[in-house]
């Protein structure tokens, strides 16, 4: 998080704290108002499928990581100078805990609906809705140059890295939205992703198992394109317009979300 002045402004870790804060009360106040349970659906809080919305995309995303977690299974979870990564408990919570909830309320509760319910395809939802959560994490070039001394000329390509890897999995968490109607089917996903970080594909040539993994990379990236679809039906969730159990946007579509 960005430190600068003393005196206020978005540079100020004071600042973005309370302003966080803020954003946190913001969402448990709309939570408590919400009285009506056709409401609660339209945002993916409800009670039918919630277990397998916050197990199956689970596995599913697991299996989308199957080389990185042969790799993490054969080498640990160290870092390169062999020293176990234990992260500070409150950097702990704000990626694996608050970031996701508050990121997947905003950026799938709030905002897919809405798309949705003012006309927009559930395709043209799934493709631009990530897109403003992949510029919601332009932050990090400024905490890439203040912080850790980054040129700029360096930041970019790390930040168009960034960009693209939080654009892609907004697809896919959108898709697991739409598709379960649950909110803590891209929820799990997320906190899964965090915990996991990006693949260390750059490590692989050189790993004493290397053909191994590679294979394993491949199986993983094939299995979930075959299985995502299947495992993400709508009735698995209980996400069926005829069942009054589904979301309300859902259940005003001509016609179904995917095929």
């Amino acid at each position: 998080m960005a430190t600068g002045q003393q005196h206020g402004g978005p540079g100020n870790g004071n600042w973005f704290d309370k302003h966080v804060d803020n954003s946190l009360l913001a969402v448990l106040a709309l939570l408590l108002k919400l009285a009506h349970t056709s409401t609660l659906r339209v945002l993916g809080l409800r009670w039918e499928g919630s277990l397998a919305a916050s197990v199956v995309p689970l596995l599913l995303t697991a299996l989308l990581f199957l080389g990185p977690l042969a790799q993490w299974a054969l080498d640990g979870p160290h870092s390169k100078d062999g020293h176990y990564q234990s992260p500070r408990w409150l950097l702990a919570a704000r990626n694996y805990v608050v970031g996701p909830i508050t990121e997947e309320f905003v950026f799938r509760a709030c905002m897919a609906p809405f798309l949705v319910l003012q006309g927009f395809s559930i395709r043209s939802t799934v493709l631009l809705t990530p897109l403003l959560f992949g510029v919601a994490h332009l932050h990090h070039c400024l905490e890439l140059v203040r912080h850790q001394r980054c040129k700029i000329s360096d930041a970019i390509p790390v930040l168009a890295v960034q960009f693209g890897y939080t654009t892609v999995f907004g697809w896919y968490a959108t898709y697991l939205f739409l598709r379960t109607g649950h909110l803590l089917a891209p929820l799990v996903a997320h906190t899964f992703c965090n915990v996991m970080g990006f693949p260390a594909f750059q490590q692989v040539p050189s790993h004493r198992h290397a053909k191994m993994l590679s294979v394993l990379f491949v199986t993983g990236v094939a299995s979930f394109t075959l299985l995502v679809g299947p495992a993400t039906g709508p009735w698995l969730y209980r996400n069926v317009p005829l069942s009054g159990t589904g979301n309300l946007y859902f259940e005003n579509l001509q016609q179904p979300a995917f095929t």
